[in-house]
């Protein structure tokens, strides 16, 4: 079995393709020729999987140009810039095997699009970030970015260790605690992989790592707060939807 065989997509009729297609130009004009020469070559080869990861790459960017219409910045869309980058977009969703990483490749796209200034530069070096990252790269960023959100959507599995059961709080006083195991508690990814993706983010500039050893007299989550370097707050705002 190929790797892309466990992640079936849904067949799109050819009719709404066509017509979204024609959504899409309409609101970026300039990318007509770079869409229709982009499909041809997938079609031409018969490259199926790429093809449906286009024709869903193209519908969702319609659906979501579409909510924020307003926002769109007319500067940035009526460059060529625009339609290179785009390019690069649809060429890295459909080679991309991980859904995560295709959804953060359109919303680079997305948030490029709907920003005050065009600075295409930072979508290139964002996009390039992005295509060297795994998924627990992509995980430990949001996780840093909202450790409590994350917390509470995984059950919580870190508790406050100065309230018990009943919501009756203890006094409390400074602990330490370990990042790994602090990630580990909450993630339960494999410590090697923490490892290797902390030490790429940090690598990148992405994360603070003065000590692996934190301390707290509050809720031991709260040790990832200000992880995420400026840079990391501005990378993850790029890869979440706008």
């Amino acid at each position: 079995m190929k790797n892309d065989d466990l992640f079936p997509e849904v067949e799109i009729p050819q009719e709404i393709v066509n017509a979204t297609k024609k959504t899409l130009v309409s609101y970026i004009p300039i990318v007509g020729n770079a869409i229709t020469n982009i499909w041809n070559e997938f079609e031409s080869a018969q490259l199926q999987r790429k093809t449906e990861r286009l024709e869903s790459l193209i519908i969702d960017l319609c659906t979501d140009l579409k909510r924020l219409e307003t926002h769109i910045n007319k500067e940035y869309i009526n460059k060529q810039d625009c339609a290179d980058i785009l390019e690069k977009t649809v060429y890295a969703v459909v080679i991309e095997r991980l859904e995560d990483k295709r959804e953060a490749y359109k919303n680079i796209m997305l948030n490029s699009i709907v920003s005050e200034k065009a600075d295409f530069d930072r979508t290139e070096k964002y996009m390039q970030l992005l295509s060297q990252m795994t998924r627990f790269d992509i995980v430990l960023l949001k996780t840093f970015y909202n450790p409590q959100e994350t917390n509470k959507q995984r059950g919580n599995p870190i508790k406050d260790p100065f309230i018990d059961e009943n919501g009756n709080r203890f006094p409390s006083y400074q602990r330490d605690y370990l990042l790994h195991d602090i990630l580990y508690s909450l993630l339960k990814y494999e410590r090697e992989d923490i490892a290797d993706s902390i030490e790429f983010l940090y690598q990148n500039r992405l994360i603070n790592k003065d000590s692996y050893k934190l301390s707290t007299n509050g809720h031991p989550i709260h040790t990832l707060d200000g992880m995420l370097t400026e840079k990391g707050k501005g990378f993850v705002k790029f890869i979440l939807t706008p």
